[in-house]
């Protein structure tokens, strides 16, 4: 097993050409590094009067699932939005961005922190001949094999998916 990414492990099955495996480990159909999907993300940020005490811990703590499966299927892929906690400055990047010391640096400190909210749709993305990762014929990296070359792009699907996170997001 190679937990490598799907990039990483694409370029690995791909440089394994062999004798016995003319295109690579895996890759008899031709299809190692076709359909490249990955999961687009949409993000809205503001600033709000109140608090919203992010920073408690390193991962979303609110979403919502509701959106997966829309009506619509046909025109826009199923998203999932999480409320983000980990978004603006930290305490210490106040401290370390701001010029005041004492009892005015603890004022912006409690004033500047906790008022930044970011709400992210993670986007369902369907496959694509077009998206691929192949290998570069001639760039290289550091041991001389060939790096990855990326090719990827949105269709209209994924487009009006975008665009109707962005909606939703504005609407929280």
């Amino acid at each position: 097993m190679i937990a490598a990414h799907t990039v990483e492990t694409t370029r690995l099955l791909l440089l394994s050409e062999s004798s016995q495996f003319p295109h690579g480990l895996a890759n008899g159909s031709g299809m190692v590094g076709k359909n490249f999907m990955e999961h687009p993300v949409i993000g809205v940020s503001g600033i709000l009067k109140q608090k919203v005490f992010p920073h408690r811990i390193g991962f979303p703590t609110a979403e919502t699932l509701q959106f997966c499966n829309p009506k619509n299927r046909h025109e826009q892929a199923g998203m999932k939005i999480e409320f983000q906690n980990f978004r603006g400055p930290t305490p210490s990047d106040i401290v370390a961005s701001s010029g005041n010391w004492g009892k005015a640096l603890a004022d912006e400190v409690r004033e500047s922190f906790g008022h930044h909210i970011t709400v992210e749709s993670t986007i369902e993305q369907l496959p694509d001949p077009e998206n691929t990762v192949s290998l570069d014929p001639t760039l290289r990296d550091y041991f001389g094999d060939p790096a990855p070359r990326i090719t990827y792009s949105f269709n209209p699907y994924d487009k009006n998916s975008g665009k109707a996170a962005i909606k939703l997001s504005r609407i929280f």
